[in-house]
């Protein structure tokens, strides 16, 4: 089992980073990072993007199917919405629990 937390998805988008000044979106990138990481050797190399895709092919809540995609996980980080759709994605992991 992958333990992700689930999120509100426009919490972690807008609100939390007004109140806190930004400093939210350090805490979160930290905390996603850390709950990815696995239970077995070489854990540490599997950071960032690619961790989310491996975290959900090894999810059975997705059905072991990777629905993330970077480019678009770029793309909208550029326009200013990653956080919603890389939390929207981790929510789909954590369904699992």
């Amino acid at each position: 089992m992958i333990a992700v937390k689930r999120r509100n998805i426009c919490a972690v988008w807008l609100i939390l980073p007004f109140v806190m000044f930004g400093i939210y979106g350090f805490f979160w990138v930290y905390r996603t990072h850390e709950n990815l990481r696995w239970d077995h050797p070489g854990a540490g190399s599997v950071t960032g993007a690619h961790a989310l895709a491996e975290a959900q092919d090894r999810s059975s809540a997705t059905g072991h199917r990777v629905t993330f995609s970077q480019p678009v996980g770029i793309l909208l980080a550029f326009l200013g919405f990653g956080g919603l759709y890389y939390q929207a994605e981790l929510n789909k992991i954590a369904e699992e629990g």
